[in-house]
């Protein structure tokens, strides 16, 4: 979602002194704020520890917008997010997941959300059947 957004950018009227007064803008979490090197060293890499509690306090909480923020943040974002979990720990429990697609052969299409305008091919390999999991004193 960083790398990524669902929305590629957000529409704001500047309504206070500024150099731009009276000027719409249009901050890109796209192209400026999630590539910002300042938050994210290696800005393309997918880093999931970029998220935990303790690197998080360490840059502007504006600095990652996947959903807008303030009073105009969408109002789906919860339910986008939740549906998105209940989803991939389906498909993870069930399959092994591989990419055949290159990350530069990758052709996005900006709308309202960001999408992909080439498809995004991945291998399904079903995961064999466990049997037995031992997690301390719990097992299956």
């Amino acid at each position: 979602m960083r790398i990524h957004p669902p929305a590629p950018a957000v529409s704001r009227h500047l309504n206070e002194e500024f150099q731009i007064q009276g000027t719409n803008v249009f901050p890109s979490p796209l192209a400026a704020l999630h590539r910002d090197k300042n938050n994210f060293p290696d800005p393309e890499k997918s880093d999931p520890l970029r998220f935990i509690a303790s690197e998080q306090g360490k840059r502007d909480p504006f600095a990652f917008l996947p959903f807008s923020s303030g009073p105009r943040s969408c109002i789906g974002q919860k339910f986008a997010q939740l549906e998105e979990k209940i989803i991939l720990t389906n498909i993870l429990r069930r399959y092994q997941t591989e990419t055949l697609s290159q990350r530069q052969d990758f052709q996005q299409d900006v709308c309202i959300t960001l999408d992909l305008a080439t498809p995004l091919i991945i291998k399904f390999t079903e995961r064999c059947e466990i049997t037995s999991l031992h997690f301390g004193h719990f097992s299956r």
